[in-house]
């Protein structure tokens, strides 16, 4: 039970982060497309990072941090 109920927050994390990346990138004007383009990175990828689909890699949450102009710390908050 205790495993099951781990991946779900595990989830519901990946999610809620995936969310507020797409919030901050959408306050900005920015299309998906281009801003994964001005990451140097693919559109699906960014798409699976805001859909929760993505297992994401430090630098790569630092570079989006950075290209959001906000701290990484900002991306997990509410």
């Amino acid at each position: 039970m205790i495993e099951q109920r781990d991946n779900t927050r595990y989830f519901q994390t990946k999610r809620k982060l995936g969310l507020r990346i797409s919030m901050l990138r959408e306050e900005k004007g920015v299309s998906r497309r281009e801003f994964a383009k001005s990451l140097g990175m693919d559109h699906v990828n960014l798409w699976k990072i805001e859909e929760g689909n993505s297992n994401v890699k430090l630098d790569t949450l630092c570079k989006i941090a950075e290209g959001l102009g906000v701290e990484v710390e900002q991306l997990f908050c509410d």
